[in-house]
């Protein structure tokens, strides 16, 4: 019966002998806190590399130990693994496919050379098809 009749009422006021749970986290927060519910912006992806440094991207087809599966792999990046990650990640998305990064080299699936040498062009970088 008891049970009805006692409310717990927390206080955020100041007073001295406070026994609100919330009272330890008083002085941490503030509304001046700029970076309360907001996120950082993502990092500006790598610029690829001018068209006249030396390094070219080759795109070859290759279906040898992949159980019949045509792919094409991306050769000869330059840069980090980071830019091969955001290339890898935008030539997926403009073709459409899947693809995984397997060391240095990038592995789209299914046969988009042709395509993805027109592309990598766009981008800036110096690709060619390689392979018969």
């Amino acid at each position: 019966m008891g049970t009805a009749d006692r409310k717990l009422v927390y206080s955020t006021d100041d007073t001295p002998g406070d026994d609100s749970p919330f009272a330890i986290l008083r002085g941490q927060i503030t509304d001046d806190d700029t970076s309360a519910g907001q996120q950082t912006p993502p990092p500006a992806p790598a610029n690829p590399p001018s068209k006249g440094s030396g390094a070219s991207v080759r795109v070859q087809r290759e279906r040898k130990g992949r159980r019949g599966k045509t792919v094409s792999v991306i050769t000869g990046v330059p840069g980090p693994e980071a830019r091969r990650q955001d290339l890898l990640k935008q030539l997926k998305q403009k073709l459409g496919t899947g693809g995984a990064l397997e060391g240095d080299n990038i592995v789209i699936q299914g046969d988009h050379r042709d395509r993805a040498v027109d592309l990598l062009n766009q981008m800036g970088y110096r690709a060619k098809a390689a392979g018969g």
